[in-house]
């Protein structure tokens, strides 16, 4: 709080909001306008990384990588290379996973 020479105190003066700041709060910072520069190649490698990583989940984990796993899986054990516990553990696995990725997909429709 100021203080005028007798020792009162001044009300406090509201300051204008600069050009950076908007009163919403919805802009950037003065710290955030002067690092821009430094920061710009990082925000731009995690964006395109995160998109990578997006894409590469979609293809991964998709019903029907799920479905063909699963088709793999009854081969193998039609051809003897995996026993009936691990055939029905492993099944059991996939299952799971394919039940949980059809229902967040139906999740994601029914949001959007």
């Amino acid at each position: 709080m100021r203080r005028e020479r007798s020792g009162r105190a001044l009300p406090a003066i509201p300051t204008r909001p600069t050009e950076v700041e908007h009163q919403d709060g919805g802009g950037m910072g003065l710290l955030t306008l002067l690092a821009w520069p430094l920061l710009a190649p990082y925000k731009l490698v995690a964006g395109a990384a995160g998109a990578v990583k997006q894409q590469l989940d979609s293809e991964l984990y998709s019903p029907e990588q799920v479905q063909e796993q699963l088709r793999d899986l009854q081969a193998r054990h039609d051809l003897g290379e995996l026993g009936d516990e691990e055939f029905e553990a492993d099944e059991t696995a996939l299952l799971q996973a394919l039940d949980e990725l059809i229902r967040g997909e139906r999740g994601r429709r029914t949001t959007r």
